[in-house]
């Protein structure tokens, strides 16, 4: 369940961002209830993990040669007499 509060503050902020229009409080407490809503159901949907299967994309990771030895023989690789 959403806090109210934060529901207020939410609504507050999308009214301040619209230029403060008149008579349009419910509008903005049901948009704000709604983003929040949206907000808690997409973290709830989230696995804890984040998403990462250990053995399947720790063997898709090991498979990258480390960020050094990628670039050794490049172009862009620093040398003394660039300087």
């Amino acid at each position: 369940m959403i806090d109210e509060s934060a529901i207020r503050e939410r609504a507050y902020a999308l009214w301040e961002k619209d230029a403060c229009p008149e008579g349009a409080a419910k509008f903005y407490w049901h948009l704000a209830r709604e983003q929040l809503e949206s907000q808690m159901d997409a973290q709830e949907s989230v696995p804890r993990n984040g998403g990462f299967d250990g053995v399947k994309n720790s063997t898709y990771l090991m498979a990258l040669p480390p960020l050094h030895d990628r670039y050794e023989d490049s172009t862009y690789a620093h040398s003394e007499k660039d300087e």
